[in-house]
Parts: C-alpha cells; structure tokens; sequence
C-alpha cells in the first residue's frame, strides 16, 4: 500500500523538527558548510506547565514535542493558528489527553526563541550586526553560507518546529524569497520599508525575512531585523494555514 500525502508529511514535519531541536548559544557564528547537528533536547514551553495542563508556543506542535510529557497531563494547550499533526492529536487522544486552541496569543519567552541570522554571497559584517542584537531579544545565531539553496535549506530546517524567526541576508533576494516559500512552514517577506514590515508580516505570518544588506543598509538591516523580532512567532492566518503551512 502506497503511503498518502498525509503521513508522507507527518514524516518529514516529525523528522526534521527532531532532528533539527536544539537552543543556539548567543550569537554564536557557523561558517561551516553544514549545520553541526544537535543533540536532541526537550522544547521549552512559552509559560510555566499548569497542574494537568501542559501550555506550548511553537507554531507546529510534533509527536517529539510532546510525546513524554503528557504523562500526568488533562489539557494540551496551544496557540491560535498553531498546526498540530495527526500523530499528536492520536497521541493525545489515546491518552485522553483534552487539545484546546488559546482565545489569544501565548506570550512567547524570549529566552527560549531563537533568531538565526543566515548570510549568503554577502561580504555584510553579521558579527558585528548580532553583537548590536543580542540581548535585546530572541537568542541570536548567525551562519555564513556560500550556496543559496543550502542556505535556504538551513532555514527550512531550523525553523520546522521550533519557536524561531530567520533573516537571509543575501543579494539574491527574488530567488531567495521564491526559493524559501517553496519550502514547508517558511512563510518569506521581502524587507521594504520599515513602516510596512510590520503588517506584511502579520498578514501571512510571516517567520522569515529576506533582506539585501548592499541595498538596504546596515542601520536599516538592524532596524528590520529588531522590527521582525520584536513580532514573536506569528501563527499562520487561519484562511492561509492550508496553503502556507
């Protein structure tokens, strides 16, 4: 019997954000040409886990996730918007476990968020723009890239599953942005005008941004970047969730 679409794509969600869970030090620099695999590590969730009911703030919520913490569990409470794969939703029923959708936002806890910073065929000084980031915000985590499609990969894989936001810094920007929202759960905007940044991103949910350094600037790179972060996680609009997600 051929596998269906559906758990082809439970598949690959659940694989990647395992293998792909791991908090990034602050303003830590990859240059290498691959990420250093991580060892894998619980998610953190965005408040204090009530009696019986365990809260989470990530936009994809996998079986990895969630798996052995539901023990003692009554209610799984998640955000607006917030997909939840099948394998979860069995798991949670088996278990009895109650999967309720929050009235509104859950705070994000900027400690365990994380914005990764990815540069590629850009001479743009990332260093010194995390240094002026970090400790404003989100844990900061740069990488240097010399191929674009494997810098879109690492976005892809960094942001399934996990409460975090990317910035591609490349000169590339029309490939870039057709390339990363081709990809599953990345949902790319083009850094414009500041003033607008703001709202295009709430409008798909936006969890990445491209931005050409050269022809930006680096004061107004810093100034949409802290725009950016400053949004949180924003869930995917529900009229969008089928096609964006």
């Amino acid at each position: 019997m051929q596998p269906t679409s559906e758990q082809i794509e439970r598949v690959v969600r659940e694989v990647l954000a395992e293998m792909q869970r791991a908090p990034a030090s602050r303003a830590v620099l990859v240059p290498g040409p691959k990420p250093e695999t991580p060892s894998a590590c619980q998610a953190k969730p965005s408040a204090p886990d009530q009696d019986g009911v365990l809260v989470l703030s990530a936009q994809l919520i996998t079986l990895a996730e969630v798996f052995d913490r539901l023990p003692g569990k009554r209610r799984v409470v998640v955000r607006p918007g917030t997909v939840v794969t099948p394998a979860v939703r069995d798991a949670l029923r088996q278990r009895n476990v109650a999967l309720e959708f929050a009235t509104q936002a859950i705070p994000h806890n900027d400690a365990a968020m994380r914005l990764l910073l990815i540069a590629v065929g850009t001479r743009f000084d990332v260093q010194s723009l995390a240094a002026g980031l970090d400790g404003k915000g989100p844990k900061v985590e740069c990488h240097l890239r010399d191929c674009l499609l494997e810098a879109v990969d690492l976005l892809a894989a960094e942001l399934a599953g996990h409460d975090a936001l990317g910035v591609l810094l490349t000169p590339h920007t029309a490939a870039a942005l057709c390339l990363a929202n081709r990809r599953s759960g990345v949902r790319a905007i083009l850094g414009g005008e500041l003033r607008n940044l703001p709202g295009d991103a709430a409008a798909v949910g936006a969890n990445a941004l491209i931005v050409d350094p050269k022809t930006t600037g680096s004061y107004q790179v810093r100034q949409m970047i802290e725009s950016f972060g400053a949004g949180g996680v924003r869930p995917c609009p529900k009229v969008f969730i089928q096609q964006l997600s």
